[in-house]
């Protein structure tokens, strides 16, 4: 989520905040309020996109591989495996460039025209010479 200072700033303005209510005093609640949802907004727009492990991308890529090669669905192939319900909606939200690309590769469909992070570019071309 951020630094361990922002986890610490975050953390005592929710003290604050809580201290404020205990003492019925809502300016100074809010005000704590604003000021630890305004440190959480900062600590997540400097920590960028979460990290997605390589080892986890290439998973995934095989299972979408599979599925093309078996001829069933990305949906089935992730529910054989046990993936969690709604885990490609949260791909679509968090990852949506590896979202086409599994879609794309196990339903047949061409290659999506969206950017790769570089870190994954050469899995992703191999994935695509795969199929």
């Amino acid at each position: 989520m951020g630094t361990p200072l922002d986890v610490a700033q975050i953390q005592w303005d929710s003290v604050f905040e809580q201290i404020a209510e205990a003492r019925g005093d809502a300016g100074a609640a809010a005000e704590y309020r604003r000021r630890k949802e305004a440190a959480q907004q900062e600590a997540q727009e400097r920590a960028g996109t979460p990290s997605l492990p390589v080892q986890r991308v290439f998973q995934l890529l095989q299972l979408a591989l599979t599925a093309r090669a078996q001829g069933v669905p990305l949906q089935q192939a992730l529910d054989a495996v046990g993936a969690e319900e709604g885990y490609m909606a949260k791909m679509d939200q968090t990852y949506p460039w590896l979202a086409a690309h599994l879609r794309a590769l196990a339903g047949r469909q061409p290659r999506p025209a969206v950017d790769v992070p570089g870190a994954f570019a050469e899995l992703i071309d191999q994935a695509w010479a795969a199929a």
